[in-house]
C-alpha cells in the first residue's frame, strides 16, 4: 500500500523521499513517500486525519498551483523538483485550505480521496513559526503514544496555557538535521476546524518535528500530565 511508504528513513526523504527495496536480486521500483514539492517547499501528506477529521470539499481555497510531473519509478538519481509530486496525477490542481498559510498547508486529491500536505522542508525557516500556521487556531494540545501515534495518553486543555504553548512554539529556534534519541512521543495539535496537526517529540532534547527546539516549558508540560497519569510515551497505555 502506498499509505506504508510513510514509514522510510530520514536519510532517505533528505535524499528525495524514496526506497528502494531488493528481494534477492531483483528490486522494486522505487517507492516514495506522499510529497508536493512548491517554491521550493516540500510537503507531505497528513496522517494526522487519524486523530482530526478528513479534509472536505468545503476546506479548499483557491488553485495554488499545478502539478508538473510524477518521479521516476527506476531513477536513483531523482531529485525533487519544483511541481512535483508523489502520487498526485500531472495536471491536477493543487488547493489552499481556507484559514491557512499555503506556505503552511495545501490539498490535493488522489486514490479517490482528497489529502492535507503540510510543510516539512522549508528553505530559510529560523523560528517555528516559518514551518507552522497554528495562531489562534489550537482548541487543545494531546500527548499521543510514541508506540502508534494515535492513541492519547494525556491533555492539555487550558485555554491560555495552550495558547502560550503555541506562542512558545512559533518563537522557538528551527533547526535542521539534527537526530534525536531517547523517549519520544506525538504531539497532536486538535484545531479549531476539527483537523489536526500531528509530529514527533523528543523529550529529550525538545526537538518538535520537523526541527524546532521548544523550550524547557513547553516539554515540561508535556511531561507533567503523562506523569500525572502514570504513562510513557513510548508504550501503550
Amino acid at each position: 500500500m502506498r499509505r506504508l511508504a510513510t514509514l522510510i528513513l530520514v536519510g532517505c526523504l533528505l535524499l528525495g523521499g524514496c526506497d528502494r527495496r531488493c528481494v534477492g536480486p531483483q528490486c522494486t521500483a522505487l517507492d516514495y513517500r506522499d510529497f508536493l514539492r512548491f517554491g521550493g517547499i516540500t510537503y507531505y501528506a497528513d496522517d494526522s486525519n487519524l486523530v482530526g477529521r478528513r479534509p472536505r470539499p468545503s476546506d479548499l481555497g483557491p488553485v495554488f498551483a499545478v502539478v508538473r510531473r510524477n518521479p521516476p519509478t527506476d531513477d536513483l538519481n531523482y531529485r525533487m523538483g519544483d511541481g512535483d509530486a508523489a502520487f498526485v496525477a500531472p495536471g491536477a490542481p493543487v488547493h489552499t485550505v481556507k484559514g491557512y498559510r499555503s506556505s503552511f498547508r495545501l490539498a490535493a486529491s488522489h486514490g479517490g480521496r482528497l489529502w492535507l500536505y503540510e510543510a516539512r522542508e522549508v528553505p530559510g525557516a529560523r523560528i517555528g513559526a516559518h514551518v507552522f500556521d497554528l495562531a489562534g487556531k489550537v482548541r487543545y494540545i494531546g500527548v499521543n503514544s510514541g508506540f502508534d501515534g494515535t492513541t492519547e495518553l494525556a491533555a492539555i486543555n487550558e485555554r491560555k496555557q495552550v495558547a502560550s504553548l503555541v506562542q512558545a512554539l512559533l518563537k522557538a529556534p528551527f533547526r535542521t538535521g539534527q537526530v534525536s534519541e531517547g523517549e519520544s512521543c506525538v504531539v497532536a495539535f486538535h484545531l479549531v476546524d476539527r483537523t489536526a496537526v500531528t509530529r514527533g517529540f523528543h523529550l529529550g532534547t525538545g526537538r518538535l518535528e520537523p526541527g524546532v527546539v521548544v523550550p524547557r516549558a513547553f516539554s515540561r508540560s508535556v511531561v507533567a500530565p503523562l506523569r500525572a497519569a502514570h504513562r510513557s510515551c513510548g508504550g501503550e497505555p
